[in-house]
């Protein structure tokens, strides 16, 4: 994303060094105090538009997470991730043989079990890499590691709570959201890379209310098919239960939760009409290369 490729400028949010913001006391478990990039705040409209795709930590990332995580700073970004830690899931003391721990975090192919780097007794869950395939409790003594659906869900919360944060500041009327539910890759756009889309592509969605948007965008996407010639070989289908996105990153990822919570918090309504403006079949992909911003 740079000014060439897009043709308008960017500007960091909270400043080159995340110095300006605004902070909004909410406590939610772990996290106190949320911080909203003073652009952001200081800006007098919203347009968000968010790009659909997996999430290695809720299942679905759109418009919700785009608010939620790109309208924070690094510091409050980094609290939410750790709320999936608050409640407690390893209880080291019904585990005190240092092989069995070991044989708890090699039980894992994907990595998302490892030993604490403070404290050897201690084992730490990667949820981002967890899909709960429950390979590790087939070797974890009875009650020492437990999988709750809280500790992923309470990132989900998190993100309704900041997103509520994010729109607070902004008159209802200033604010719209849109989705490119296209090219829907298995996990977010924070990463470096990218991969083949693992869904076809559903069309472009908009909407004023966000909670209306992203439920029919999930449900638009829930009705077609997982690409599974498509996934990276360090996912698997684990499930094919509930949201396609889902079977990849397991069940308790339920990316229908973040709707539930926004619709809890008051920012829009679950239910929806869909208004056809053009076929998707009829999108055409812009030509990819560069803008001239000197052309005439």
């Amino acid at each position: 994303y740079t000014t060439e490729v897009l043709g308008c400028p960017i500007y960091p949010s909270a400043g080159p060094f995340e110095r300006h913001y605004y902070s909004h006391e909410r406590p939610y478990k772990s996290i106190k105090s949320w911080k909203v990039g003073g652009m952001i705040e200081e800006a007098t409209f919203l347009v968000n538009f968010a790009h659909a795709k997996g999430h290695p930590s809720c299942s679905y990332g759109g418009a919700f997470k785009n608010l939620a995580l790109g309208c924070m700073i690094g510091e409050t970004r980094g609290q939410m991730h750790d709320v999936c830690h608050y409640d407690r899931y390893w209880f080291a003391e019904r585990c005190p043989d240092a092989a069995v721990r070991q044989q708890i975090v090699d039980a894992c192919p994907h990595g998302a079990i490892v030993h604490d780097k403070n404290d050897e007794k201690e084992l730490h869950l990667h949820v981002e890499q967890c899909n709960q395939c429950g390979r590790c409790l087939q070797v974890a003594p009875e009650g020492s590691l437990r999988l709750d659906p809280v500790n992923w869900h309470s990132f989900q919360e998190a993100m309704a709570i900041s997103t509520q944060i994010s729109m607070s500041t902004f008159a209802p009327e200033k604010m719209t959201h849109m989705v490119l539910a296209t090219q829907m890759t298995p996990v977010c756009d924070c990463f470096g890379f990218t991969s083949m889309p693992v869904l076809p592509d559903a069309g472009i969605f908009g909407s004023n209310d966000i909670v209306a948007l992203d439920q029919a965008v999930l449900d638009m996407t829930g009705k077609t098919p997982l690409i599974e010639d498509a996934l990276p070989t360090s996912l698997e289908v684990v499930s094919r239960e509930g949201h396609p996105l889902s079977w990849i990153h397991g069940s308790f990822k339920d990316p229908y939760k973040v709707v539930e919570f926004g619709e809890a918090l008051g920012l829009g309504q679950r239910g929806y009409e869909l208004v056809d403006v053009m076929p998707v079949e009829d999108i055409r992909p812009a030509p990819i290369g560069y803008i001239n911003l000197k052309s005439n």
